[in-house]
C-alpha cells in the first residue's frame, strides 16, 4: 500500500525567497521553479538513484541510514562498481543510527570504507544544542549537478510504499555548495 503525502506546490515567491537568502549570504545561486521535478512514485525515486549512480561522474549521498534489505544492498553494489571504476563517490550518514551491524558488515563486504563517512552532529555543536540536533538527518543526493532533496532514507520502505518528498533539480552552484558544506563536518 502506498501512503500518499500531500505536497503543496512551490510558487515563484518561494524560490524568490530562497534566492534572496543566498544573495544576502553573498552566494550567486539562483533557483528556477520550472526546473523542479517531483517524482510521482517511490519506484521512480529508486530508479533515479540507481540510474544516477550508474551514469554520473560524481556522486554525493547524505542520508540518516541505509536499510537492511535487498534494494539498499543493490545500491551498495553499484557504489562498489563505481569505486572499481575510480568514480568519485561519497556517502555521509548518521553515526548512531546509520552504522548498524548489517550496514557495517556490508561496508566491509564491498570494501567501501574509504567512501562511507559516519557523522555525529553533536560533535560539532555545543552540549545544549546537541540535545536538539544530535542526529545527522539530512537526506540529499547529488549526481554531478542534479540534486535530489528527499525525506526518505535509503531503504526498501521508501523505495516501495511511501511517497515522501522526492524532488530534483539541476543547479551546478548549489550542488557544489552542498557538497562543500556537508564535507566540512
Amino acid at each position: 500500500m502506498i501512503t500518499k503525502l500531500f505536497i503543496y506546490p512551490f510558487s515563484n515567491n518561494f524560490f524568490n525567497s530562497i534566492n534572496n537568502i543566498f544573495i544576502n549570504c553573498g552566494m550567486n545561486i539562483f533557483f528556477n521553479y520550472k526546473n523542479l521535478k517531483r517524482f510521482e512514485s517511490p519506484q521512480e525515486f529508486y530508479s533515479e538513484i540507481k540510474n544516477g549512480l550508474q551514469i554520473s561522474k560524481e556522486v554525493f549521498i547524505s542520508t540518516m541510514y541505509f536499510g537492511d534489505d535487498e534494494k539498499a544492498e543493490e545500491i551498495l553494489k553499484i557504489l562498489k562498481e563505481r569505486q572499481s571504476n575510480f568514480k568519485k563517490s561519497v556517502v555521509i550518514l548518521d553515526e548512531s543510527r546509520g552504522m548498524t551491524p548489517w550496514f557495517k558488515d556490508k561496508i566491509f563486504k564491498f570494501n567501501l570504507e574509504n567512501m562511507i563517512f559516519a557523522k555525529r552532529m553533536n560533535s560539532i555543536l555545543l552540549k545544549r544544542l546537541s540535545e536538539y540536533f544530535s542526529v545527522f538527518h539530512s537526506k540529499i543526493i547529488i549526481f554531478d549537478d542534479k540534486i535530489i532533496f528527499t525525506g526518505s532514507n535509503l531503504s526498501e520502505d521508501y523505495f516501495l510504499n511511501s511517497i515522501d518528498r522526492y524532488y530534483s533539480f539541476e543547479n551546478k552552484e548549489m550542488a557544489e555548495y552542498l557538497k562543500e558544506t556537508f564535507l566540512i563536518f
